[in-house]
Order: structure tokens, then C-alpha cells, then sequence
């Protein structure tokens, strides 16, 4: 009797350890799959509407693809929060007249926690910038290299973090 329990329990373990197996398999294969769509399709469209948005200088919409735990290191080390971002893009856009946004997605990696995008925008613009007591208008150019998370969430696929890897400006006034 002893020896058909324990064959039981053998039976029984295995055919757990086969179904959790499966479980494990099929969920990984429809992440991956949903992970691949993101890549061809929905990541870059999100940037070239993320980019739109900052050339029409319309934040509330810039921020519609950032996660509500947003955190970016920028090039000096700093931290910030999604709702300083916000700031950042307010202040920033405000200075700006017009400008031309170029970006390529240059390597993009699918891990257990979403999607790594490395990125490179070139900005070409005018912008005003205060010294002192006077407003001076300028040419400017911007590269901005970064390292982007993006996570699906129930909204869809979400900027959950940015590393600043470069962030170059230079302005010539006019």
C-alpha cells in the first residue's frame, strides 16, 4: 500500500510540475509575443507622437506616455520624478520658438521587465533665453542620447524610466 501512495504521489507531482511547466511556457510566449508587436509597431509610433507632441509644445500629451511612476537620471546624476518632468518640459518649451526634432530608436532589447530602447534626438532651433535684464534670441542644437523603459500597463505601453546618457546643447545668439 505504502508503494502505491508513493506512486501516487510521484503521479501527482509530475503532472504539476508538467502543467506549471506549461502555464510558465504559454505565458512567456504570448509576453515575448506582445513584446515583439511593441517593438515593430507601437514603440516607435509612441515616440513619433511623443515627438510631435514636444514640436507642438503640448505637455499634457508629452506626458500621456510617461507611467505615473516615472523616474529619469539625467546626465549629472540627478532624479527626477514624473511630475518634475513635467516641470523640465514646461520650463524648456517655453524658451523654444520653433524647432525641427530628428530621432532614430538605435537598439531596442526585450528583459523580464519590458522593453530597453537606446535613442538619439538631434533638435534644430530658435529659442529665447533671458540674461540678466535681456532676452536673447538664438539658433540652438540639442543631442539628447537616452536609455528608455517602457512597461505595459493597462493604457498601453508606458515610459516607466529614462537615463540620460547625453545631453548637449549649444546656442548661438543672433
Amino acid at each position: 500500500m505504502p508503494c502505491a501512495s508513493i506512486t501516487k504521489l510521484v503521479f501527482i507531482c509530475s503532472a504539476l510540475a508538467m502543467l506549471s511547466w506549461y502555464s510558465t511556457e504559454r505565458c512567456l510566449a504570448d509576453t515575448t509575443k506582445t513584446q515583439d508587436a511593441a517593438l515593430t509597431n507601437t514603440i516607435p509610433a509612441q515616440y513619433a507622437q511623443i515627438n510631435d507632441a514636444i514640436v507642438k509644445h503640448n505637455v499634457d500629451k508629452i506626458m500621456s506616455y510617461f507611467s505615473d511612476d516615472f523616474t529619469e537620471v539625467k546626465s549629472s546624476g540627478a532624479v527626477v520624478n514624473r511630475e518634475e518632468e513635467r516641470k523640465d518640459y514646461e520650463q524648456e518649451l517655453g524658451k523654444i520658438k520653433t524647432m525641427q526634432l530628428h530621432y532614430s530608436i538605435e537598439n531596442c532589447n526585450t528583459t523580464a521587465s519590458g522593453i530597453y530602447c537606446d535613442v538619439h534626438f538631434h533638435v534644430d532651433g530658435v529659442g529665447v533665453k533671458r540674461v540678466l535684464f535681456v532676452k536673447v534670441q538664438g539658433n540652438f542644437t540639442n543631442d539628447l542620447v537616452v536609455h528608455d523603459l517602457w512597461v505595459p500597463t493597462q493604457a498601453g505601453w508606458r515610459l516607466k524610466s529614462r537615463q540620460c546618457l547625453l545631453d548637449e546643447t549649444k546656442i548661438a545668439a543672433n
